[in-house]
């Protein structure tokens, strides 16, 4: 493995060990100290990797929001329909489950700090945009296109909150009808 591989790697892997501890201990509990224990690496090292906590922090939220828009992306280029690409970032697995939690530790920086702020509101503007599109591309014709996508995004929010912090009552088949039914209320012209 080469050198610059080998750094990429252990950078992953710290970013891999600080979403872990958040997830587990929560966002307090992560820090330079535990991760450096957590990898076995010292704390220098964990520190050579990022500027400071903050940038660590950013790499994390930032990690947890690509795997999300991965999976949703690859149903829009796949060209399934507007419940399929939605479906697919819902906490309806671990993986996604685990985004979810992710994203709500990260809830307070997204509010408070402007950094955090700025990333949130640029993700989710892109995310409406694509819905508009997707609507578009399935035929709807709405007089609010934008409002549309708004609500669907609200519905997807909404729908994963209560699936994550009540999984029981909220499986995969329940969180799927409820954004279909959301989908034809919000399509319908």
């Amino acid at each position: 493995m080469s050198r610059l591989a080998d750094h990429a790697e252990r950078r992953q892997q710290v970013i891999r060990i600080a979403r872990n501890i958040t997830l587990t201990d929560g966002l307090e509990a992560m820090t330079v100290r535990a991760i450096a224990k957590a990898t076995g690496y010292s704390t220098a090292i964990v520190s050579y990797y990022f500027k400071d906590k903050a940038d660590l922090l950013m790499q994390v939220f930032e990690e947890a929001l690509a795997i999300s828009e991965q999976r949703f992306r690859a149903h829009v280029d796949a060209g399934q329909s507007l419940l399929e690409c939605l479906s697919s970032l819902l906490p309806i697995d671990e993986e996604l489950t685990d985004v979810w939690r992710t994203w709500f530790a990260f809830w307070s920086l997204t509010v408070s700090d402007k950094g955090f702020r700025a990333v949130q509101v640029e993700r989710t503007e892109l995310l409406i945009a694509t819905l508009r599109t997707l609507m578009d591309r399935d035929g709807f014709r709405l007089p609010d296109p934008d409002a549309s996508a708004r609500r669907l995004f609200a519905a997807v929010v909404g729908i994963s909150v209560q699936a994550v912090h009540d999984p029981e009552r909220w499986p995969r088949d329940q969180q799927t009808s409820l954004l279909a039914a959301e989908i034809a209320a919000a399509t319908s012209t």
